[in-house]
């Protein structure tokens, strides 16, 4: 009888403590965070103070579609916004303000970090964001020198000018650069300086050595055409030389020198003697041009470029060594006369547009040589003995 009577009151302990939350009998609620950020997709446990601890309390939300709460006050960011979680009990009421936010970005890479680049090039940079669910994916691009180098939304690189750019990928707080160093590149007609140096207009200072009419694949080095000239005999006819190469005049050039030097014959080849005068300065080391190199010469100051085969916009394709003329209108004439402006400007002696034609230094054989008109292209063959221009050219 007395187990009985105990069961009773404890029973009736407990029904009135739960029941409590139904009255406004001594029950307090305290949230321990008044408002806080979380970030979309995590969760967070709220902890609530609760006198009597024995209370049932209840957990709601303003909006569940950007944060939800269990029973357990178990908060899930759902999207980004606000929502204001609710815990009650009866007339005891408490709130905390969710602020759902994204995954900030905690660090930002590039696939590259510095690269040169030559005027006109471009470069795709690809950024890496961390972690992986950052909410803000949106790469700011910018450029430090918009003048050197501009980069596109999407992190392309273009080369302008010369000089040097920092490229940066930013996004929230944190950012990544590339250091981009455009090179200044030959163009044709600059002036080559003898220290090494180019540039389209004259540098006070500076001594011009010649004048850039070829650019190479590597667009870095190429040849120019020096700014004197001289109007001799190619030399005497019967000696055998190896300078047959229709390309390659600086190998022309050197077997013929070679030669000569060996057999003391050197003033019996007065456009060699010249060549070889021009090299004891030791800067440079000129020569005399090739069949080929003559007509990269004649079509650079006409205004376009030699190639072999396949001859795009603004080329001119090879033609005969001998009897076939090209770049004849007025459009070319005035591109040579620009040319030799250039060469004017720089106080050298112009080059020969109307009627005296340039020795090359291939050999057709034993008397006669390759010789080009610089007004029509036409090529033709004449004896060694004949009096014509001379023009050396040099590679840098």
């Amino acid at each position: 009888m007395k187990w009985n009577v105990l069961s009773c009151m404890f029973a009736f302990i407990l029904v009135c403590a739960v029941a409590g939350c139904n009255r406004d009998t001594n029950v307090s609620l305290n949230l321990a965070e008044a408002e806080i950020n979380l970030v979309m997709g995590h969760t967070h446990k709220l902890n609530a103070e609760i006198r009597p601890v024995t209370a049932e309390v209840e957990w709601s939300s303003s909006n569940p579609e950007v944060a939800f709460v269990n029973s357990e006050g178990v908060v899930t960011a759902n999207y980004l916004g606000e929502a204001v979680i609710y815990v009650s009990c009866g007339q005891a009421m408490d709130s905390c303000l969710v602020t759902v936010i994204g995954q900030a970005a905690e660090s930002i890479t590039l696939d590259i970090n510095e690269m040169s680049l030559f005027e006109g090039d471009t470069l795709q940079l690809n950024a890496t964001v961390s972690p992986e669910d950052t909410y803000n994916r949106t790469v700011i691009w910018s450029s430090s020198d918009e003048s050197v180098a501009v980069v596109s939304e999407t992190g392309k690189v273009t080369a302008l000018s010369p000089g040097e750019a920092l490229i940066t990928a930013a996004i929230d707080e944190v950012s990544a650069n590339c250091a981009i160093t455009v090179i200044d590149v030959p163009n044709v007609g600059d002036y080559y300086f003898s220290d090494g140096t180019f540039s389209h207009d004259l540098q006070d200072g500076e001594t011009p050595l010649g004048i850039i009419f070829w650019v190479n694949e590597d667009k870095v080095s190429g040849k120019m055409v020096e700014l004197g000239e001289a109007s001799l005999p190619w030399g005497t006819s019967g000696y055998a030389f190896e300078n047959y190469d229709r390309y390659d005049g600086s190998a022309n050039t050197l077997n013929v020198l070679q030669k000569l030097h060996e057999d003391g014959l050197i003033e019996a080849f007065p456009a060699f003697e010249y060549i070889d005068s021009l090299n004891t300065a030791g800067e440079i080391d000129w020569y005399l041009p090739s069949t080929v190199e003559l007509k990269q010469l004649y079509c650079a100051i006409s205004g376009v470029k030699w190639v072999e085969d396949n001859p795009g916009e603004g080329e001119q394709v090879d033609w005969p060594d001998t009897g076939m003329g090209v770049l004849v209108g007025d459009e070319w004439a005035a591109n040579r006369d620009a040319f030799n402006a250039r060469i004017e400007a720089a106080g050298g002696t112009i080059l020969n547009l109307r009627g005296y034609s340039y020795w090359s230094s291939t050999s057709n054989n034993l008397d006669t040589v390759y010789q080009i008109f610089l007004h029509t292209g036409v090529g033709f063959m004449i004896i060694r003995e004949g009096t014509n221009r001379v023009r050396a050219i040099a590679e840098f």
